[in-house]
């Protein structure tokens, strides 16, 4: 884990999906923020 900030998107819908396409293989760990709430999720792909 080298700890960089791969993307940062902002969602219009709360309804949004975004495309690991072009990650590289590996661990990654997404931070989701809505309405002040912050959840962290950690993914492989």
């Amino acid at each position: 884990m080298n700890g960089q900030l791969i993307s940062e998107v902002t969602a219009t819908s709360n309804d949004y999906e975004i495309s690991t396409a072009n990650l590289a293989d590996g661990m990654y760990i997404a931070r989701i923020i809505i309405e002040n709430k912050v959840e962290t999720i950690k993914f492989t792909k």
